[in-house]
């Protein structure tokens, strides 16, 4: 295994760590229903992209739950 022959300094192991930094993901309103969405992605909200219907989404439909007595 190869090992290096000085130590990297500080600053030169910063300047390399500089850009490798997490971008958050950049987000725009939906045209339809103005939700955040991610860009270039078919709204989850509602199933529109650029204005169109694109998208089938079924209902959620919410089920009471029983509590056992």
């Amino acid at each position: 295994m190869a090992e290096p022959k000085k130590r990297k300094s500080h600053s030169a192991s910063r300047l390399k760590k500089a850009h490798l930094k997490f971008n958050l993901p950049q987000l725009s309103a939906c045209s339809h229903c103005k939700e955040p969405v991610p860009r270039n992605r078919v709204c989850p909200n509602c199933g529109y992209f650029k204005g169109k219907k694109v998208l089938e989404l079924k209902e959620k439909v919410k089920t009471k739950v029983k509590k056992k007595e």
